[in-house]
């Protein structure tokens, strides 16, 4: 057997593995910046800035304000799930050697919560954008853009 054909499968086990380990880190890191402040409150603040920096009227505000306590409802139902998810993760990384079929149920269940996250609020994100004027809506494009180069640095 071919060494390098011997590593070519474990090393897609250990990216797996490490996506995975990464995904719930940049979740934990997010959730654990803001100890101390509800889901409620993140709320009213995302809703006071997002009103402040779109120059939203009250009929806006209120369908982005339906956007985020959906996200709100959503975050708050399943915490205790993305908890349990984050012990096993941990438990795959200390385990000596890591399943295949672990990772992948594991995997299966972070795409499954992802969905149901995005389906609870894409029906209220929706009216939310059909409210906007074309001026809001290249704030927003603008406003991603810098977000995604600062995550990208």
């Amino acid at each position: 057997m071919d060494l390098r054909n011997a590593f070519r499968g474990r090393r897609k086990w250990f990216a797996a593995a490490g996506a995975l380990v990464v995904l719930v880190g940049i979740g934990a890191a997010s959730t654990s910046h803001h100890r101390g402040h509800g889901p409620e409150a993140r709320a009213d603040w995302v809703t006071k800035m997002a009103t402040r920096k779109l120059d939203l009227d009250a009929a806006q505000r209120a369908e982005f304000r339906k956007v985020a306590d959906a996200f709100v409802a959503a975050s708050v139902s399943n915490r205790t799930i993305a908890g349990q998810m984050l012990r096993d993760t941990q438990a795959l990384v200390g385990a000596a050697q890591i399943d295949a079929a672990a990772v992948t149920a594991l995997t299966g269940r972070l795409k499954a919560e992802f969905d149901q996250r995005v389906d609870a609020v894409l029906p209220s994100f929706l009216a939310f954008h059909a409210s906007l004027n074309s001026d809001q809506r290249g704030k927003l494009t603008r406003r991603m853009d810098r977000i995604l180069r600062r995550l990208s640095d």
